[in-house]
């Protein structure tokens, strides 16, 4: 009797068992499918996220920025004063340059969006946003970011075939510019930043260092603590220590007294230990050729440091 009460008690515990663990699976089921509809929604929130601006009143708050617009023909209503705009924009509006942009220009015409590079947001966020006028910024400061800006203004434009066009051709002249390079894979260098004061190292994660990279080269200050940032204190111990294949310097803003900077810098006996000093593989860059943010000319840019090593590789 005990026996076949113990046995009727387990098999109701059994029973039990199986369903609890049925349900648990099915609320676990459910629980899926509900992150996943939050998952997709909030895709399709991000996709709603990127209003068409192509018969708005847009302002280019740069003359990169203007150059990405350029590339769809886009009309706007200001730009910034600096050399070598679009043609196309000739006879618009100048709304000043793009580190002293006169907001009162600005509002004078009547923007629906202001379109600028992203260090210019703490300059005029504040005040666009109290007027009540839309902004968009783009980061520049990496060879991808070039890429995917355009296809964020082709998609704010409702141009994405065309983006998406532009970028792949961009992308196979790219490989094709990178064949000449394969010598100078694995090769090390050094890229020193000079604005008149002091000069810095520029790292990877710089503009012209992830153009570096992409040529297959190693940047001296990887792993220097500087993972996350464009530049790091120079020190001539450290660049004796390090030896590169290759040093390159830029001059940038007061460019004759930054010059003057390196030259002082080179009079020293440290540098004479240098291999890329003793073999000629010292490269002085044009910040107009290399500019220190990315833009739509980036495969010229490639391109011009390819042929600058490769030139200094044979001596």
């Amino acid at each position: 009797m005990t026996k076949k009460v113990l046995s009727i008690l387990l098999a109701f515990i059994l029973s039990f068992s199986l369903v609890a663990c049925a349900d648990m699976n099915k609320e676990k089921d459910s629980k899926n499918e509900v992150e996943s509809v939050k998952e997709t929604k909030s895709e399709s929130s991000k996709e709603a996220e990127v209003e068409q601006i192509g018969d708005k009143r847009i302002v280019a708050a740069s003359k990169t920025v203007a150059e990405y617009l350029a590339l769809f023909d886009q009309e706007i209503v200001g730009i910034t004063k600096q050399e070598a705009l679009p043609k196309i924009y000739e006879g618009v509006k100048q709304i000043g340059p793009p580190r002293k942009l006169n907001l009162e220009i600005i509002m004078s015409l009547k923007p629906d969006i202001v379109i600028a590079n992203d260090n210019s947001k703490k300059d005029i966020e504040e005040f666009l946003s109290k007027q009540g006028v839309k902004t968009m910024y783009l980061d520049s400061n990496d060879h991808d970011l070039v890429y995917e800006n355009i296809k964020t203004i082709g998609k704010a434009l409702n141009k994405e075939d065309q983006a998406n066009k532009i970028v792949e051709e961009m992308k196979k002249k790219e490989q094709v510019i990178l064949e000449k390079a394969k010598s100078l894979k694995g090769k090390s260098y050094a890229l020193l930043f000079g604005t008149g004061d002091n000069f810095q190292i520029v790292t990877e994660n710089s503009y012209l260092g992830s153009l570096l990279s992409q040529i297959g080269m190693e940047n001296i200050a990887k792993g220097a603590g500087g993972e996350n940032k464009r530049y790091l204190p120079y020190s001539l111990e450290t660049l004796v220590s390090k030896d590169p294949d290759y040093i390159l310097t830029l001059a940038h803003g007061h460019k004759e007294q930054a010059k003057s900077v390196f030259s002082e810098e080179f009079n020293k006996d440290l540098w004479k230990n240098l291999r890329a000093v003793k073999e000629d593989r010292l490269i002085h860059l044009d910040d107009k050729t290399n500019p220190l943010t990315g833009n739509i000319h980036m495969l010229e840019t490639l391109e011009a440091l390819i042929d600058n090593l490769l030139e200094k590789a044979g001596n």
